[in-house]
């Protein structure tokens, strides 16, 4: 039975950190290793995890000073010895036959990473998706060119299992949010065989407190780098999803300014990165089969918003309140 590492990085979840260790020690799958990095917590978080330890020798605790999330992470990577990896946020929980079905699936499929779906739990509820239980298979560049659609294969690093030598050469980049989506495509990079499951088995907790609920100039602007990061990165490795990565400067633009309207974020569309995108996107779609992939791929609502961005920035600003919700 090969081991399976699970790295938790830990910081300030003493209300949620006991839910989310005790779903995975419960697993079915016994052969762990459970790496939690306590990043500098200065709430009883740290003496959680040592007590956690205490309780089942499975469990490694790594006090750090505060680093942030991707620190944590890179942290527990450098002492994995686990064939394979799962991450989980510790705010989060998972259910006790995760591991077991995903180690199947994995050699079942002779796969480099699963991806499974997730529910939503938000107010001490469960909001269960639709699922299929369907199973999917892909090459790196299929599976890659679903990930930039970021629809059914999303840039999240916690619902996919991976095999460890996907990360033997890649890091989160340390100090940065929306580190996943500049990091997760490196490992699809190197991968053979994707599998995609469409069943849940983590349980995402939606809190108001957690980064990415945060709506800043700044933090859309960190969302920008790791984006415009990302997009050069599979640019130069992964030929033949050029029109897939436009897409996703698509969308990102209409994120961008939705957000300044939507959310009343003053000055981000004068930002020199965000004002580079607008002028590369219209340019862009003066191409007929560009704009014909990328109305093909957009929900109607996403066209809408399209249509109006692009004949007048500030008057979609005054009235995307009015528009149907860009995340249709």
């Amino acid at each position: 039975m090969e081991k399976v590492t699970i790295i938790i990085p830990v910081y300030n979840v003493e209300e949620y950190l006991e839910e989310c260790l005790q779903s995975v020690i419960a697993q079915t799958y016994a052969n762990l290793e459970i790496i939690l990095v306590d990043d500098g917590s200065t709430d009883s978080s740290g003496k959680i995890c040592d007590a956690y330890k205490n309780k089942d020798n499975r469990i490694k605790v790594i006090h750090q000073t505060n680093q942030g999330l991707s620190a944590a992470r890179n942290t527990a990577l450098k002492l994995t010895t686990g064939e394979m990896i799962q991450f989980v946020d510790s705010d989060d929980f998972i259910a006790k036959n995760m591991i077991e079905e995903l180690v199947h699936l994995m050699k079942e499929n002779q796969a480099d990473i699963v991806i499974s779906s997730h529910y939503l739990y938000e107010n001490g509820k469960v909001i269960e998706p639709e699922y299929s239980n369907d199973l999917e298979i892909y090459d790196a560049r299929q599976a890659i060119g679903e990930m930039v659609l970021d629809k059914k294969i999303r840039f999240y690093a916690w619902d996919k299992f991976y095999k460890r030598k996907l990360w033997q050469e890649i890091e989160f980049p340390a100090g940065r949010i929306f580190e996943d989506i500049a990091t997760i495509p490196k490992a699809f990079v190197t991968a053979k065989k994707v599998v995609f499951y469409d069943h849940p088995f983590y349980y995402y907790r939606k809190r108001e407190g957690s980064i990415t609920m945060k709506r800043s100039k700044e933090q859309k602007l960190e969302y920008l780098n790791s984006v415009l990061d990302m997009n050069q990165f599979l640019r130069e490795k992964t030929k033949g999803i050029e029109d897939y990565l436009d897409y996703n400067l698509v969308y990102t633009m209409i994120n961008l300014f939705h957000a300044v309207g939507k959310y009343g974020i003053e000055g981000l569309e004068k930002e020199e990165k965000v004002q580079n995108l607008y002028d590369t996107v219209k340019k862009l779609l003066t191409n007929q089969h560009k704009m014909q992939f990328i109305n093909e791929h957009c929900s109607n609502a996403k066209r809408t918003h399209l249509y109006y961005l692009l004949i007048d920035p500030k008057e979609y600003i005054k009235n995307v309140k009015y528009l149907p919700s860009v995340y249709e």
